[in-house]
């Protein structure tokens, strides 16, 4: 699947500000809310869009697949040493018009002690460190 050709990612910023709102055009057209990142440091902006493509591939072969990503839903990387989960939010001022369908956005979700070397849970790794 090429992703790439069945959504649209736009990186936002309008000059001033020195955080940018990455956000999806397209999912819905999948039978997948819209994703959104906000408060993004400009100088990650395209590691951002980078995840935000990343998670809506995933989204839509799930749905796809007939198990389609819920929200809360929390996903992580394949060494366990980051997570986020899919939230929704209010409407950002001024942008009421890129809430027509529903739009989640990726937040944080916390290691919980989780070794910062390996991603084992503390204890199990040797180091003994968070």
């Amino acid at each position: 699947m090429d992703i790439q050709e069945m959504i649209i990612i736009h990186c936002v910023s309008n000059g001033e500000e020195t955080r940018g709102w990455v956000h999806t055009h397209g999912m819905a057209e999948h039978g997948c809310p819209e994703l959104e990142i906000r408060g993004v440091p400009l100088f990650l902006m395209d590691a951002a869009g980078e995840l935000i493509n990343d998670i809506a591939e995933h989204m839509i072969e799930s749905a796809q697949a007939g198990k389609p990503v819920q929200l809360g839903h929390v996903l992580s990387n394949t060494d366990g040493r980051a997570a986020l989960s899919l939230v929704k939010l209010p409407p950002l001022p001024d942008s009421e018009n890129h809430y027509e369908v529903e739009r989640w956005t990726l937040s944080d979700e916390p290691m919980r002690n989780l070794c910062c070397e390996c991603g084992k849970p503390e204890g199990e790794c040797g180091t003994g460190e968070p």
